[in-house]
C-alpha cells in the first residue's frame, strides 16, 4: 500500500529533469517528502519534521549530489532513494535517542509494550465468553436429547458450531500476538544493541568513516520497521 502511495512522488523525482536552480531546489523538496512518507516518522506537512529529516538529508546527500543523482539509471535512482531513507531515518531515530531531535516519531516500543497486554486480555475475555455459550449450547443439546423439548435441535448445533468456530479463530489470533510478543523482545534487544555500537562509534569522534556509521544507521532503520510492522498487526488485531 505504502509503495503504491509511494508511486506517483517516486515517478516525479526519478523523472525530473531540473535544471534551473528553483528547479533544483524542488526536486530536493520532493525527495525530502519521499524519505519521510517512506520512513513513516513524521508527516511531511509538519515544518519542524521536515526541518529535521531535511538536515538529516543533508548531512549524508547535500543538494550539490544531485547532478549526480540525475545522471543515475531510473533504477539506480529507486535504490539510492531507498537506501537514503534508510540512513536518514536511522540519523533521526539515533538523535532522539541522544535527545537532539526525533520530532513526530512516537516510541513504537513502549506503545507496544502496553497495546500488547491489552489485546492479549481482550481475546482472552472473549474467548471465556465464547466458552461459556459453548458450554450452554452442548448442555441444551445434552437435555435436549433427553428430555425431546425446544428449542429447535437444528439451530442449538448450529449455534454450538459457529462458537466453536469462533473459539478456534480466537485461538489463531491469540497465537499471533504471543508470536508479536516474542518478536517485538526481538526488537527491543536488536535495537539496544544498535544504539550501543552506533554511540561507541560515534562517541567524541568529529569524524566518522561512513562505511563504519552507515550500515549502523540502515541497522536500526530495519529494527525500527519491523515495530511499525508489529504495531499495523495489531491494529489489524484490535480492530478484527
Amino acid at each position: 500500500v505504502l509503495e503504491s502511495r509511494l508511486q506517483p512522488v517516486m515517478r516525479e523525482i526519478t523523472d525530473s529533469r531540473a535544471r534551473t536552480r528553483e528547479e533544483l531546489e524542488g526536486l530536493y523538496r520532493k525527495i525530502v517528502s519521499c524519505v519521510l512518507l517512506r520512513s513513516g516518522l513524521g508527516s511531511p506537512t509538519d515544518i519542524s519534521v521536515v526541518r529535521e529529516a531535511t538536515a538529516a538529508l543533508q548531512s549524508v546527500f547535500p543538494q550539490t549530489e544531485l547532478g549526480t543523482f540525475m545522471s543515475l539509471t531510473k533504477r539506480d535512482k529507486e535504490r539510492q532513494l531507498r537506501e537514503l531513507t534508510q540512513i536518514v531515518t536511522g540519523i533521526r531515530l539515533f538523535n532522539k535517542e541522544c535527545g537532539k531531535g526525533g520530532e513526530g516519531i512516537d516510541n513504537l516500543p513502549s506503545i507496544l509494550n502496553e497495546a500488547i497486554p491489552s489485546a492479549t486480555m481482550n481475546i482472552e475475555n472473549e474467548l471465556n465468553s465464547t466458552r461459556v455459550y459453548i458450554s450452554r449450547y452442548t448442555a441444551l443439546m445434552e437435555q435436549q436429547d433427553a428430555d425431546n423439548m425446544d428449542p429447535d435441535p437444528d439451530l442449538l448445533r448450529q449455534a454450538a458450531i459457529n462458537c466453536r468456530q469462533h473459539e478456534a479463530f480466537l485461538k489463531v489470533l491469540m497465537n499471533d500476538v504471543s508470536v508479536a510478543t516474542d518478536q517485538v523482545n526481538t526488537l527491543e534487544r536488536d535495537l539496544r544493541s544498535v544504539l550501543i555500537q552506533l554511540q561507541n562509534t560515534i562517541q567524541s569522534k568529529t569524524a566518522v568513516p561512513t562505511n563504519q556509521v552507515y550500515p549502523k544507521f540502515i541497522a536500526l532503520a530495519k529494527t525500527w520497521a519491523g515495530f511499525q510492522d508489529e504495531m499495523v498487526l495489531l491494529s489489524v488485531i484490535s480492530n478484527i
